[in-house]
């Protein structure tokens, strides 16, 4: 596997030959330190672009060269130990990125903190996010507008401050179908070159583009272009990390909109408490709230001053119940109870008796 499509080419052939595009790494290697020094190499999850595969491809490998001597003591071979270590590489990679991501972006303030901050991560992860920009979605999906870059020059053509998503453009239109399908969509475009990196020779000219979708929500609050490492196969299993990403920005995207609105909701009731305080202390009107089950009653100490009271006074239900006028009682007040218990709603208007029985 090692190998792969070098087979069975590379039985009896010049390693020189046969690696030509690792050569300059390990030539030196063999030349220099085995053969003329006679001394042993180790390279641990060294990287290396092989072309084995019909592609230029990201592996890493752990390996040793140990020099082989004949009866004259001569160095006569070389025994070479390589353990490939592409996979555990990249997992360690992209657990690493989920961490950073977990653990920086949530308390934000806006969304625009979320993805300026998810962008720096990138920055750091270059291999598998060789570039990305962020495009925050106007409510009216009708704008988007940029607020995070990663990886690219900023005078690219893809970096563009605004895309009028009522026009008809290249770049209009990529957002508009991943935003109308709410799901990944890959996407060809002009050659990008990484400017953070020397180890991407090779151009990018493909991306993914993933809605941020909040819950409960059908318009994107932003879209993710993600540059795809032009080195490394796009598997079923290298989406589902960049899913992954997509889903943690999502979830803190969800708690800051969840909390904003439970802030205003608390506003809004404070602001109602607040005005109904007023008016009732403008107006003197009493407030009062009986549970139709329990007959506790719940009263504004205005209310005992009406009745005739002082205003620190607890009344009950019968204690209301006995201060309302005898001809007023079954005609008025008890039919009004009838029919809040089917609408939840008790109104009527009654004549009162005060406590010295006028």
């Amino acid at each position: 596997d090692i190998i792969g499509s070098k087979h069975p080419a590379a039985l009896g052939a010049r390693c020189k030959d046969m690696w030509q595009e690792i050569w300059p790494l390990v030539g030196p290697m063999l030349e220099e330190q085995v053969f003329k020094k006679g001394q042993s190499t180790l390279s641990e999850n060294q990287l290396m672009i092989l072309n084995r595969k019909g592609y230029p491809e990201e592996c890493y490998f752990t390996f040793s060269y140990s020099p082989i001597y004949n009866e004259s003591n001569e160095i006569q071979g070389v025994f070479c130990a390589i353990q490939e270590t592409t996979h555990e590489v990249i997992n360690r990679r992209h657990l690493s990125v989920l961490q950073l991501l977990s653990e920086h972006i949530s308390d934000k303030s806006s969304t625009t903190d979320i993805f300026k901050k998810a962008a720096e991560i990138f920055k750091s992860a270059v291999r598998d996010f060789p570039f990305t920009i962020t495009y925050s979605i106007d409510e009216d999906a009708t704008r988007a507008t940029r607020v995070a870059v990663s990886g690219i020059n900023e005078e690219h053509e893809l970096v563009v401050p605004f895309i009028d998503l009522t026009k008809c453009s290249e770049q209009s239109k990529n957002l508009k179908k991943v935003m109308s399908a709410g799901e990944v969509m890959l996407v060809n475009h002009s050659e990008v070159r990484n400017p953070l990196s020397d180890s991407f020779e090779k151009g990018l000219s493909q991306s993914l583009l993933f809605p941020v979708i909040p819950k409960d929500k059908k318009i994107p609050v932003a879209v993710l272009m993600i540059g795809i490492n032009p080195y490394l196969k796009l598997t079923d299993e290298y989406i589902h990390f960049f899913k992954l990403i997509v889903d943690q920005i999502q979830y803190e995207v969800n708690v800051l909109i969840s909390n904003t609105e439970r802030k205003q909701t608390e506003k809004k009731i404070r602001d109602s408490e607040d005005h109904y305080r007023l008016a009732t202390e403008v107006t003197k009107l009493a407030t009062w709230d009986l549970n139709l089950q329990t007959f506790e009653l719940v009263h504004s100490p205005r209310l005992a001053e009406i009745l005739g009271y002082d205003s620190n006074k607890i009344l009950t239900h019968q204690i209301m119940h006995d201060h309302i006028h005898p001809e007023d009682l079954y005609p008025i007040v008890e039919r009004a109870f009838d029919t809040a218990l089917e609408t939840a709603v008790y109104n009527y208007d009654s004549r009162i008796v005060w406590p010295d029985k006028t």
